[in-house]
This record gives structure tokens, C-alpha cells and sequence, in this order.
């Protein structure tokens, strides 16, 4: 398994923070950069960043995490690194956490969102999941679906997923699935309020199918077909390998509790009676 964490301090007081932003939904700022190398460009987004007080937000480690998790449940994404990092902000030095990635565009390559794709190609009374499983991407649909409801994530729009069209063919295909910030206990910061929270209690989501409940869309889901490899109760050593540094067990333990508890929920929901298992 590929951990991808760099806990050395690097030096990356050049970023530039002022030009890219996307707000977390809880008060405050993700603030995004990127650099360009030789190799192609790397995206940077910090956690929760509030004017005055500093980088308070957990969104770049719940990357990582959710990278893991998709890791094990064999879901295709955009891979990202977790770096110990120094930035500079507005004049001010900050010792943080960032998440990078890559482009998941090759040369060439154009993009639209699939709310644009799908106004524009949908048939009349076609929704977004029918529309999907028309173009192929049937199980990357159903696959977003169940990985939000694991890590409760509060905005997986139509506008943040993007369709590729390959340069040579014109073929057109959903970029990997990326941008978990807003999820898990993001909007959270002590252990003792952590430590209360109902992991299982449903939320208000923006999806791009379904609805506004990231509980309600497991029905949607096919019933005893294998979506994902099956998730394990000894995979939380990978999941959390490293990240004792970043944050505090009791964010660990609830976070896990809140995936593993959903997990057994999902498979309960979608695979009694079936006599299937996930990745049979």
C-alpha cells in the first residue's frame, strides 16, 4: 500500500494562496495553490483557513484518509500526497498540513463538468443516474455514492465532477474521483466534541444524483452486486498509519467508528439476503 505522507518539513513559503480558493462550508477558506514542474502541474489545497486565527481545519489529512479507504475499497481516484509543510500567508508563517496531487488531465485533453455534460446531451425525462449508467460510468456512480455515505461527504455536485475527452479518440470518460475535504469531522476541532458525535446520524448533502441524503441514496445502489473489494476491520492501521502527528486518537477512533459502522450498514442494506459479499 502506497502511504504517500512526508512528515519532513518542507519548505514551501513560495506558494502563492491568493489566486485559487473553495470555500470548506464551515466558516472559513480551503485555500488552493499549484506549481508547475517539468513533469506536469501539482495541485496544493490547505485545510480550513480563517482570517486571523490560522489553519484550524482537518480537510487535508481527511484526504489522505479517504485516498486509503478508496485504496482498499479498489476505487479508482486521484492519488494525493499529505505534506508537513511551511507556508506563508498573507505575510504570516504557518507549520502545517497540505494535501497535493497531480493532474488527472494528459496533454491535450479538454474538461466540462457533468452538470454542463448532462444539460447538454441528457435525454427528456432522463436523470443524472440513468444518464450515467447510458454512458458507461454506471459503477463509477454507484461507487461515489457508497464512498460519500462512509465519509459523510457534504458535496459531491454535478458541477465538481468532471467528464474528459480524450484528445486522439474523442472518447469521453468521468475524471477519477477526488476532493473529500468536506467530510468525515471536518467542521470539527476538540476531541470532546468529537467524542460525542453520533456517527450514524444522517446529514444534508449536495449530490449529483439522488437526494439531499447521503442515507436515502443507498437505496439507489444495486442490491448484492460487488461495487467494491470488501472492507476490513484490520484495515484501519493502513488507513491511519502516520498520521498520530496530525491527529489526536480520539479524531482516529471516531473517524473510524463512523466509517466501519457505515460500512457494516451498507452491507447489511445492500447485501443481506443475497448470499454475495463485496468483491466476490
Amino acid at each position: 500500500m502506497d502511504y504517500r505522507i512526508t512528515t519532513d518539513l518542507i519548505d514551501l513559503r513560495d506558494l502563492d494562496w491568493t489566486h485559487l480558493s473553495g470555500t470548506s462550508g464551515a466558516g472559513g477558506t480551503c485555500l488552493k495553490s499549484f506549481y508547475d514542474l517539468p513533469s506536469g502541474r501539482v495541485y496544493y489545497k490547505l485545510s480550513r483557513f480563517e482570517e486571523g486565527v490560522g489553519i484550524v481545519g482537518h480537510e487535508s489529512v481527511n484526504e489522505i484518509i479517504a485516498d486509503r479507504l478508496m485504496q482498499k475499497l479498489c476505487i479508482n481516484h486521484l492519488p494525493c500526497q499529505l505534506l508537513h509543510a511551511l507556508v506563508r500567508i498573507a505575510g504570516e508563517e504557518y507549520e502545517t498540513w497540505i494535501c497535493a496531487s497531480e493532474s488527472y488531465r494528459k496533454r491535450g485533453e479538454s474538461k466540462c463538468s457533468l452538470e454542463l455534460f448532462y444539460r447538454l446531451m441528457h435525454q427528456e425525462g432522463e436523470d443524472m443516474l440513468s444518464f450515467c449508467r447510458r454512458m458507461g460510468w454506471e459503477t463509477e456512480a454507484y461507487q461515489m455514492l457508497l464512498l460519500d455515505y462512509l465519509i459523510a461527504n457534504r458535496d459531491r455536485s454535478a458541477e465538481g465532477i468532471e467528464v474528459i475527452q480524450e484528445a486522439r479518440t474523442g472518447n469521453m470518460r468521468l475524471a477519477p474521483i477526488h476532493d473529500q475535504g468536506s467530510s468525515l469531522l471536518f467542521q470539527y476541532r476538540e476531541d470532546s466534541v468529537a467524542s460525542e458525535l453520533d456517527v450514524m446520524r444522517d446529514i444534508s448533502i449536495r449530490s449529483f444524483a439522488g437526494t439531499k441524503s447521503s442515507l436515502e441514496n443507498l437505496t439507489l445502489l444495486p442490491k448484492g452486486k460487488a461495487l467494491v473489494h470488501p472492507l476490513a476491520e484490520e484495515d484501519r492501521e493502513d488507513i491511519f498509519y502516520q498520521t498520530d502527528s496530525v491527529l489526536s486518537r480520539t479524531f482516529q477512533d471516531k473517524i473510524w467508528e463512523m466509517i466501519w459502522k457505515r460500512w457494516e450498514h451498507y452491507e447489511a442494506v445492500c447485501n443481506q439476503g443475497s448470499g454475495k459479499q463485496s468483491g466476490d
